[in-house]
């Protein structure tokens, strides 16, 4: 992913990198922010990394450790993440999309429409009201979302991940498919076989129901 991030007027101010699981994409959201850290647009930004899970969380904040990622803060609590949103300063943030839920919409955040959010599962984003209530508390960031598994629903009021998160024209920055993992060495292939097994001591009833599913 490029560093160089455009001025405030100019589009795009988002994209979708679509990696396989398994793949690491924690890691690509990480040194990707350490990229960005040293480019020259936005080693002074606000850094955002939005994650799903209270237990990634905490991985995530020892591997910023383990890279000796310069300045970065864990958004512990709802008044903490609002806290560390209005200081605006130039750091990593690492939070769970769920603290944003009850964050108070008249925070004055991001005033300069500079700072830069990453959205772990980004396919997740739609759900419920917690991408909406994100996009409150910093409606002018860029945003890049990472997910294994886009989707798209039908209907006006269906999910979309490449909606939600590409350009117009552009359905995608960077995708690593499962068959390049596999390929890579990165992913293993699971195999399934299927066995007739015998059932021993059990009722002809429940036998007989079992045959018809």
């Amino acid at each position: 992913m490029s560093a160089e991030l455009l001025p405030r007027h100019i589009e795009p101010r988002k994209g979708l990198v679509w990696h396989t699981q398994g793949s690491g994409k924690s890691f690509t959201m990480m040194f990707a922010a350490h990229k960005a850290k040293k480019s020259p647009t936005v080693k002074d930004r606000q850094q955002i990394l939005v994650v799903d899970r209270k237990k990634l969380e905490g991985q995530m904040s020892d591997d910023l450790h383990d890279i000796g990622f310069p300045i970065f803060d864990v958004a512990d609590t709802i008044n903490d993440l609002e806290n560390i949103l209005e200081e605006d300063k130039n750091q990593l943030v690492l939070t769970t999309i769920q603290k944003f839920e009850n964050v108070d919409s008249d925070i004055e955040a991001d005033p300069d429409g500079e700072s830069v959010v990453y959205v772990d599962e980004a396919h997740r984003f739609t759900e419920g009201k917690l991408g909406s209530k994100l996009l409150n508390a910093l409606p002018d960031a860029f945003y890049f979302g990472f997910t294994g598994t886009p989707v798209v629903e039908d209907g006006k009021e269906g999910r979309n991940t490449f909606k939600e998160f590409s350009p117009e024209g552009e359905d995608y920055i960077h995708r690593y498919s499962i068959d390049e993992g596999q390929r890579d060495g990165v992913i293993t292939d699971v195999t399934f076989t299927t066995e007739n097994v015998e059932w021993d001591d059990v009722p002809e009833d429940i036998k007989e129901t079992f045959d018809k599913l």
